[in-house]
């Protein structure tokens, strides 16, 4: 039996993307059958090196500088140098994207649905805290913040 649902229920639902498409057709592959099967099915055909800058990578939401990843990717346990050519594999999956910035720079993404299962996979990684902490200590250092910390209010000037 098969379950219909409106197009406003399905808006409802998108947060979830996982949770909301959980059945397919039970004689097709496991990898057709539902969104979390199939990118399952791609998370496995990677290497352990891929899988790591992976997850490491979703720690961005909006997008990042080859120079951001370098830094993740270390967290990751990766050589800077070797950053570069798996960030080339990943955009040759489909997992990662391009896109021209100003100054002659790329920017790279993921699709949200991607990001979202790499942080899955990276909430559940021993490197996590890892992780993040070099995101943000690289934005801190990158983002003129003057070696403040994030979430810290500024001294209030005396006088």
């Amino acid at each position: 039996m098969s379950v219909r649902l409106a197009v406003e229920q399905i808006a409802e639902r998108l947060g979830d993307r996982f949770g909301l498409l959980t059945h397919g057709i039970r004689t097709a592959l496991p990898r057709h059958q539902t969104l979390q099967g199939a990118i399952d099915w791609s998370y496995e055909l990677l290497s352990a090196p891929e899988r790591s800058l992976f997850t490491g990578l979703s720690v961005f939401a909006g997008g990042w500088s080859l120079d951001a990843a370098e830094t993740v990717g270390a967290a990751c346990g990766l050589t800077r140098t070797s950053v570069l050519d798996l960030l080339t594999q990943l955009i040759d999956k489909s997992l990662v994207t391009t896109s021209s910035a100003t100054e002659g720079s790329v920017r790279y993404d993921m699709l949200e649905t991607l990001r979202q299962y790499g942080n899955e996979r990276l909430g559940r990684s021993s490197r996590a805290r890892t992780v993040q902490r070099a995101h943000a200590d690289f934005f801190v250092a990158s983002g003129g913040g003057g070696g403040r910390r994030v979430g810290r209010p500024r001294p209030k000037p005396s006088g």
